[in-house]
């Protein structure tokens, strides 16, 4: 048998063998989720400038006139064309906007928009109730729908090489809640997106 929050119209399961595993047991969604969401970007390390003599974007030579740039998020050298952005960076300390290339930038615009709305919806811990559920599935599946109705998410615990599933659904019988369910569990789809696309930064 498993176990399941059922979370202002969303049902959330787990499986309790595996339940250990979670900060608090069934309660310890939240924490679960400030771990995933707030992670904190390394510092990055520049690029020296004898290891980049061209754009690593569009192959253009530097010299007196083609003046080198640094992204401040990934370190490659750009020139100004090709990092000319400059965008927010306040998870990596930066207090003013700073220089960043295309695909950064990108990313860095996504988080602010997370961090600005979704978060605040993925940490809303108001009406939680408990439900059973049993979970069979071993992969990892995504609704691909603008109106997302559930998703598994698989980890592995800090120091286990155990995987864990957690399932997201949005339950019919909250009409209520359905709205909010729903704005939940789009909320965790961006978060995960945002994780997988910025993985190597």
């Amino acid at each position: 048998m498993g176990v399941a929050c059922r979370r202002s119209g969303l049902l959330i399961g787990y499986n309790r063998h595996q339940a250990e595993h979670l900060p608090g047991g069934a309660s310890g969604l939240g924490p679960c989720l400030l771990q995933l969401c707030m992670r904190r970007h390394r510092a990055i390390g520049l690029r020296h400038k004898e290891l980049c003599p061209r754009c690593m974007q569009c192959d253009t030579k530097f010299d007196f006139i083609t003046r080198k740039h640094h992204c401040r998020r990934c370190g490659k050298c750009f020139c100004d064309k090709c990092c000319s952005k400059k965008v927010p960076l306040p998870r990596m300390c930066f207090v003013d906007p700073v220089r960043q290339c295309a695909e950064c930038a990108l990313i860095s615009q996504k988080e602010t928009e997370f961090y600005d709305k979704q978060l605040k919806v993925l940490m809303n811990e108001k009406d939680i109730h408990t439900y059973t559920s049993l979970l069979e599935s071993q992969h990892i599946t995504e609704g691909g729908n603008t109106r997302a109705t559930g998703m598994i998410l698989q980890y592995k615990a800090p120091g286990s090489e155990e995987l864990v599933q957690l399932k997201f659904t949005a339950t019919e019988d909250f009409n209520s809640n359905k709205k909010l369910s729903a704005a939940w569990l789009a909320a965790m789809h961006k978060a995960a997106k945002l994780l997988y696309e910025s993985r190597d930064q």
